[in-house]
């Protein structure tokens, strides 16, 4: 309160807000309302406008967690540093909100995985430049580009000719014949669905676990990509027709999925053959998280006041999978 009674405001009487850490001569001036910004910014602290003159790799981002169902644009990690440098990676960090455990993570792992999801093509563009500064190298993917919500071609049935293979669709459709000079890409892994089954004791405004399960399903797949493009062929571990295989099938559809492989590999010897996905699994997760829904499946009164209901939550890698089987044929 001031001498004469009256309140003050209290954002009077504090000090402006400065930037510290930046010399004058460092600042950059906003093209729209002339005010000062830090040189970490590639928008106006005032105004919102666009700061064109900003060196991208001293950008400060902040980006928004995207939705699965949502689009944005992923960074995707083409090569790692020999030795990566901790305090640059730190400051890489603090620039991109990548955790420097998925930097050292990635860098150790030498794969070709995603490292960043943001929002537009200005966000990928100033985590790549970031991430440039400490030797990695790396180009982005947009999700329409992936289109992992288009699924391959699930295929039932496959036969071997003289220099071709022909799929038959599990839907009702024309067959496709590839010749092996067209194929140009094997993708291996697996559709892994966990499901947690909770029962719950409600009471007034309190609940209470009682009961709890957990199940799984492992499928393996197979993704055949051709040079003419178009959204794949899928050969699932189960449910497929393996007679093609001969004297060589199996009862364990898992082992005959393994020797359908084997036997396109020598079909096709120049198309790439990619099979690390299970292995790099953990990296996946923490730009492309699994889906994941909860459910309740049913409610019982077990007196006044009391219920106990079934929740199931369902957690799946379908989309990640694809996402990933469609990112190695785009990088080709």
């Amino acid at each position: 309160m001031s001498e004469n009674g009256s309140i003050e405001n209290e954002s009077d009487s504090m000090p402006a807000e400065t930037e510290i850490g930046f010399r004058p001569d460092e600042m950059s001036a906003c093209e729209k309302c002339g005010r000062v910004n830090p040189p970490n910014r590639a928008a106006c602290l005032y105004c919102g406008a666009s700061i064109a003159a900003v060196d991208p790799s001293q950008i400060r981002l902040t980006p928004r967690v995207l939705e699965n169902w949502e689009k944005g644009f992923n960074v995707i990690v083409i090569s790692t540093p020999n030795d990566l440098d901790v305090s640059a990676a730190m400051r890489t960090s603090r620039n991109t909100s990548i955790e420097v455990d998925l930097l050292r993570d990635i860098s150790a792992a030498g794969a070709i995985v995603p490292i960043a999801r943001v929002e537009n093509e200005t966000e990928a563009a100033i985590v790549q430049a970031n991430l440039k500064n400490i030797g990695f190298e790396t180009r982005f993917l947009s999700d329409a580009e992936l289109s992992a919500e288009k699924l391959p071609v699930r295929c039932r049935a496959i036969r071997f000719a003289k220099d071709e293979i022909i799929l038959t669709p599990l839907n009702r459709g024309p067959e496709t014949a590839l010749r092996k000079s067209e194929i140009c890409l094997f993708v291996t892994g697996a559709i892994i669905e966990l499901k947690l089954e909770t029962t719950e004791k409600r009471k007034r405004r309190s609940t209470t676990v009682t009961g709890e399960s957990t199940t799984s399903f492992d499928m393996p797949l197979l993704d055949i990509y051709s040079k003419t493009g178009g959204a794949g062929y899928r050969i699932p571990g189960t449910g497929f027709d393996f007679s093609a295989l001969g004297a060589d099938k199996s009862i364990v559809a898992a082992h005959n999925l393994e020797t359908l492989t084997r036997k396109l590999r020598d079909f096709a010897p120049d198309a790439k053959f990619v099979d690390d996905y299970l292995r790099l699994r953990q990296l996946l997760d923490a730009v492309w998280e699994p889906d994941s829904r909860k459910e309740t499946v049913g409610v019982q009164r077990l007196g006044f006041g009391r219920k106990e209901s079934v929740a199931v939550l369902t957690s799946s890698n379908g989309l990640q999978f694809t996402k990933y089987s469609r990112m190695q044929r785009h990088l080709l």
